[in-house]
């Protein structure tokens, strides 16, 4: 069993003077890994093969594009964003940081309605209250969710995979540290039969 739809949403920032902002390869490597189609793959600001959103919350009205309107609870969205230390925000180049309930609200705003699965590819978004507070506010908006996952600590990115400490870094190459040690997994309020769901047996 796979996900009907897979989307993506991306979070990059400019960066003059300094490398290339780690988003962007990150984006890539889900996209090829998922066989996301361009048509699933948005971003917050111009960044090429995706399309750029419009500002969430405009005036007079919202968004008119609902990107996400195209989900329901066999689709699984994954975001790729710069995280914070607390583990409570993930970063938006114009608004700064964004808390749980920000983001819940800025999904949505672009349509969402109905997900399977919120995969946050987020350094430190499942430290801290940042999946909580996204599915409750998802909720109390409205929207049914089946589960949201991030990682417990900052992530790299390795062979075209991702690593979440230095022992994870160190035993990649032989075999994977579970996920108890790697990702918080948060249930939301629909019923949902992922295909991995050996993995989703802890919280």
């Amino acid at each position: 069993m796979k996900w009907g739809k897979v989307f993506m949403l991306s979070f990059p920032v400019n960066r003059p003077n300094r490398p290339r902002d780690p988003i962007i390869p990150t984006s890539e490597i889900f996209k090829r890994r998922y066989q996301i189609p361009e048509a699933h793959t948005f971003a917050t600001r111009a960044m090429p093969g995706y399309k750029c959103l419009p500002r969430p919350h405009s005036q007079p009205s919202r968004p008119a594009i609902k990107p996400f309107s195209q989900c329901d609870l066999n689709s699984k969205l994954i975001i790729v964003a710069h995280g914070s230390d607390n583990g409570n925000s993930i970063y938006h180049e114009e608004f700064g940081r964004l808390d749980g309930a920000s983001l819940a609200r800025m999904l949505i705003d672009y349509g969402l309605t109905q997900i399977g699965l919120i995969s946050m590819k987020v350094c430190q978004a499942g430290k801290g209250e940042f999946l909580s507070v996204l599915i409750k506010t998802l909720i109390e908006e409205g929207a049914q969710i089946g589960w949201a996952i991030g990682y417990r600590s900052n992530v790299s990115l390795m062979n075209e995979s991702i690593t979440t400490s230095c022992w994870d870094l160190f035993t990649r190459p032989y075999r994977k540290l579970p996920d108890s040690h790697r990702v918080r997994i948060q249930q939301g309020n629909a019923f949902v039969i992922i295909p991995n769901s050996e993995r989703f047996k802890y919280r």
